[in-house]
């Protein structure tokens, strides 16, 4: 289990706008019978954790971890629903900063030392999946080590996932970027960007998009994204 000091260093190591939850509160019982919006948990191991802010929303998902000291952490004002989230083997951290909301998909994080950061104020569409593995091992024949290792998945804040596209392990997506709808993100995004296609290309570059059609009225200089804070509320803007 880590604590609240571990997990902003963790923020910290890949300079991620990630806001942790005000009230670190690090008893959530992770088994069945917490059950709440059709919520549903399912633990197998020891020393796992979820930590979960204030005001947020968390429907017809399943959480399921299988393994030991793994961590889940939730920022406040959070929007999740009908969420996959998978968590397999030992020492995985997934991470969901503040104002961010899901609406489908899935995360599929381990085995085994894997960390999934998801920044501020992201807004990820329907039938979206992230994931730090394959699903199944390659293997060199003549050696016998295992040729894909699972990679970690650093989104940064104020990204937009459109409906059914993929994030693959060892992506890293920049602040202010969009990833169109049945995309595949592989390597390194760049920030304020729009990316489509199989893998996903840059289309537009030196963009800021809006939850709504009208330009967002915090916007003071080109190549800057609004930042969430934990309370919900808008709080100047940060470099991506």
């Amino acid at each position: 289990m880590i604590d609240r000091e571990e997990a902003q260093e963790i923020i910290d190591r890949y300079g991620v706008n990630l806001t942790l939850p005000a009230v670190w509160l690090d008893d959530v019982p992770l088994d069945k019978s917490n059950r709440g919006n059709n919520l549903e948990f399912h633990k197998m191991g020891r020393d796992n954790q979820m930590i979960v802010g204030k005001y947020q929303i968390l429907e017809n998902s399943l959480i399921r971890i299988r393994g030991n000291r793994n961590t889940l952490i939730i920022g406040d004002d959070v929007r999740i629903r009908n969420l996959k989230l998978l968590i397999s083997s030992d020492d995985n951290v997934v991470m969901i900063g503040a104002g961010t909301s899901w609406e489908h998909g899935a995360i599929q994080c381990g085995p085994g030392g894997s960390t999934v950061l998801i920044g501020d104020d992201c807004m990820v569409s329907s039938a979206v999946v992230i994931r730090t593995n394959d699903g199944h091992g390659i293997f060199d024949l003549a050696s016998r080590k295992l040729v894909n290792e699972p990679q970690n998945v650093i989104i940064h804040n104020h990204v937009w996932l459109g409906n059914g596209s993929r994030v693959g392990k060892g992506t890293t997506i920049g602040a202010g970027s969009v990833l169109g709808q049945m995309s595949l993100a592989t390597g390194r995004l760049e920030p304020n960007a729009v990316y489509g296609g199989i893998p996903a290309k840059a289309i537009r570059r030196g963009i800021v998009w809006s939850r709504t059609f009208d330009l967002p009225e915090d916007l003071i200089e080109d190549g800057f994204v609004p930042k969430l804070v934990a309370n919900g509320e808008r709080m100047g803007l940060v470099a991506p």
